[in-house]
């Protein structure tokens, strides 16, 4: 993968790297989250249980889409496709086995 990659197959890459092939439940949203930011978003205070990450949970076809409209190369920037592609050689960002989304949501980087 390089920067003249679709952008789709350089998200469908990172989500195969990652494992990331569910968005059902709470795992659905952590995955959003590790996406995000890999996006270059950070945490800013939402917690597990806001209205919106209980509707995400509850509809994993809402974070498919949302997944589906980082893949539209109309919509995503070079920045975000270099982002991915950080992400794909270097394979840092993972849900960390232990994490519990309701307890804040941590990734893991090593």
């Amino acid at each position: 993968m390089n920067m003249s990659s679709r952008m789709e197959d350089v998200v469908d890459e990172f989500c195969a790297q990652e494992k990331f092939h569910s968005f059902e439940g709470d795992r659905g949203v952590e995955r959003l989250n590790v996406i995000a930011k890999v996006l270059g978003y950070k945490e800013s205070g939402f917690k597990y249980g806001t209205a919106l990450e209980q509707f995400l949970s509850d509809n994993p076809g809402a974070i498919e889409a949302l997944v589906d409209w980082i893949k539209d190369e109309s919509n995503g920037s070079q920045e975000w496709k270099f982002a991915f592609l950080q992400n794909l050689e270097s394979g840092e960002i993972t849900e960390s086995e232990n994490s519990q989304y309701g307890q804040g949501g941590q990734f893991d980087r090593y």
